[in-house]
């Protein structure tokens, strides 16, 4: 950026410097003054300005190529960032997710294993069969939960792909009204 500045201003000073010879060449004499022919020195120092003024043109298109590229590039970047953020954002639901399952799991089985003995004595509790059920509920959820952010993911996934084949199905269909 700072070389681009830099040229701009050579290239600022340059167009400067054209457009006073310029002007005065252009400017009519005063009463009572000769019109002399340009001497050579001056127009060595046109050519000399207008070649400046060519290479620093070339120069800065140059560098807006550069620029465009390298903000093409940038936003990118910045769409691959954001890609990346969303998915580990999905990651962490899903982390939460897993986390619910094992732990309505380990409810599940120690429920199980309190009815289990609950059993072998005789009739069993209300209570243990409440939180036998219970624990089923919470795992039964924790699993439905799972899958939704699965079926999240994956239609997030091929929301692009759906979004590109529409495009020529809407094209093709656009073209045959007219």
């Amino acid at each position: 950026m700072h070389n681009l500045d830099e040229h701009e201003r050579r290239l600022a000073a340059a167009m400067a410097r054209i457009s006073a010879v310029a002007a005065q060449l252009m400017e009519p004499p005063a009463a009572g003054q000769t019109v002399a022919e340009p001497d050579t020195a001056s127009e060595v120092e046109i050519a000399r300005l207008n070649r400046a003024l060519d290479e620093a043109s070339a120069r800065n298109e140059e560098l807006s190529a550069h620029l465009g590229t390298a903000v093409a590039q940038m936003e990118a970047s910045a769409a691959l960032e954001a890609q990346l953020a969303a998915q580990a954002a999905r990651i962490d639901a899903q982390a939460v997710d897993l986390q619910r399952m094992r732990m309505a799991n380990v409810q599940m089985r120690e429920a199980l294993r309190s009815l289990r003995e609950a059993l072998e004595g005789g009739v069993p509790d209300a209570g243990h069969i409440n939180r036998a059920l219970q624990a089923e509920l919470d795992g039964l959820r924790a699993a439905r939960k799972a899958e939704v952010a699965d079926l999240d993911l994956l239609l997030d996934s091929l929301a692009p792909l759906l979004d590109e084949a529409e495009a020529p199905a809407t094209l093709e269909s656009d073209d045959a009204r007219a």
